[in-house]
Protein backbone atom coordinates (compact mmCIF):
# COMPACT_ATOMS: atom_id res chain seq x y z
CA UNK A 1 0.00 0.00 0.00
CA UNK A 2 1.43 3.51 -1.06
CA UNK A 3 0.76 6.85 1.59
CA UNK A 4 -1.24 8.14 -0.88
CA UNK A 5 -3.13 5.30 -0.52
CA UNK A 6 -2.78 5.34 3.51
CA UNK A 7 -2.63 8.81 3.61
CA UNK A 8 -6.39 8.85 1.63
CA UNK A 9 -7.65 5.98 3.96
CA UNK A 10 -6.85 8.15 7.49
CA UNK A 11 -8.82 11.41 5.88
CA UNK A 12 -11.82 8.89 5.47
CA UNK A 13 -11.04 7.39 9.60
CA UNK A 14 -11.23 11.08 10.25
CA UNK A 15 -14.29 12.43 8.59
CA UNK A 16 -16.26 9.77 10.04
CA UNK A 17 -14.91 10.29 13.47
CA UNK A 18 -15.98 14.05 12.70
CA UNK A 19 -19.49 13.61 12.05
CA UNK A 20 -19.86 10.86 14.60
CA UNK A 21 -18.71 13.86 16.83
CA UNK A 22 -20.46 16.15 15.16
CA UNK A 23 -23.81 14.14 15.84
CA UNK A 24 -22.75 14.01 19.86
CA UNK A 25 -22.80 17.29 20.34
CA UNK A 26 -25.81 18.22 18.55
CA UNK A 27 -27.55 15.26 20.60
CA UNK A 28 -25.85 17.21 23.98
CA UNK A 29 -26.91 20.20 22.86
CA UNK A 30 -30.12 19.31 22.31
CA UNK A 31 -31.12 17.35 25.52
CA UNK A 32 -29.46 20.60 27.46
CA UNK A 33 -31.94 22.92 25.28
CA UNK A 34 -34.55 20.61 26.47
CA UNK A 35 -33.13 20.18 30.31
CA UNK A 36 -33.28 24.14 30.25
CA UNK A 37 -37.20 24.24 28.74
CA UNK A 38 -38.12 22.03 31.72
CA UNK A 39 -36.43 23.87 34.14
CA UNK A 40 -37.46 27.49 32.91
CA UNK A 41 -41.11 25.39 32.61
CA UNK A 42 -40.63 24.71 36.53
CA UNK A 43 -38.86 27.32 38.03
CA UNK A 44 -40.56 29.15 40.86
CA UNK A 45 -41.31 33.00 40.31
CA UNK A 46 -39.58 35.28 42.51
CA UNK A 47 -42.66 36.90 43.95
CA UNK A 48 -43.62 33.68 44.56
CA UNK A 49 -40.47 32.44 46.82
CA UNK A 50 -40.38 35.61 48.21
CA UNK A 51 -44.11 34.93 49.56
CA UNK A 52 -43.22 31.68 50.75
CA UNK A 53 -40.02 32.81 52.63
CA UNK A 54 -41.85 35.20 54.11
CA UNK A 55 -44.82 32.86 55.18
CA UNK A 56 -42.19 30.50 56.49
CA UNK A 57 -40.51 33.36 58.66
CA UNK A 58 -43.66 34.34 60.16
CA UNK A 59 -44.44 30.53 61.19
CA UNK A 60 -41.49 30.66 62.72
CA UNK A 61 -41.34 33.79 64.59
CA UNK A 62 -45.11 33.00 65.74
CA UNK A 63 -43.67 29.59 66.98
CA UNK A 64 -41.21 31.15 69.23
CA UNK A 65 -43.58 33.45 70.42
CA UNK A 66 -45.45 31.33 71.85
CA UNK A 67 -43.03 28.86 72.75
CA UNK A 68 -43.38 29.44 76.56
CA UNK A 69 -46.99 28.61 76.10
CA UNK A 70 -46.35 25.64 73.97
CA UNK A 71 -44.31 24.38 76.84
CA UNK A 72 -46.52 24.71 79.57
CA UNK A 73 -49.15 23.64 77.74
CA UNK A 74 -47.15 20.19 76.99
CA UNK A 75 -46.04 20.17 80.72
CA UNK A 76 -49.34 20.75 81.82
CA UNK A 77 -51.06 17.92 79.68
CA UNK A 78 -47.94 15.58 80.05
CA UNK A 79 -48.38 15.99 84.25
CA UNK A 80 -52.14 15.66 83.76
CA UNK A 81 -51.84 12.33 81.12
CA UNK A 82 -49.32 10.72 83.95
CA UNK A 83 -51.98 12.06 86.72
CA UNK A 84 -54.84 9.94 84.68
CA UNK A 85 -52.68 6.99 84.61
CA UNK A 86 -51.25 6.76 87.98
CA UNK A 87 -55.12 6.83 89.17
CA UNK A 88 -56.34 4.35 86.92
CA UNK A 89 -53.54 2.03 88.32
CA UNK A 90 -54.21 2.84 91.70
CA UNK A 91 -58.28 1.83 91.48
CA UNK A 92 -57.41 -1.41 89.45
CA UNK A 93 -55.51 -2.29 92.70
CA UNK A 94 -58.16 -1.30 94.83
CA UNK A 95 -60.93 -3.13 93.14
CA UNK A 96 -58.45 -6.57 93.16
Amino acid sequence: MNDNQKDHDLLIELRADVRNLCIEVKELKDNIVSRIDYLEKEKMEKEEATALYNDHEDRIRNIERNKPAVLTGSIAGGTAGAGAIIYAIVEIIRNL
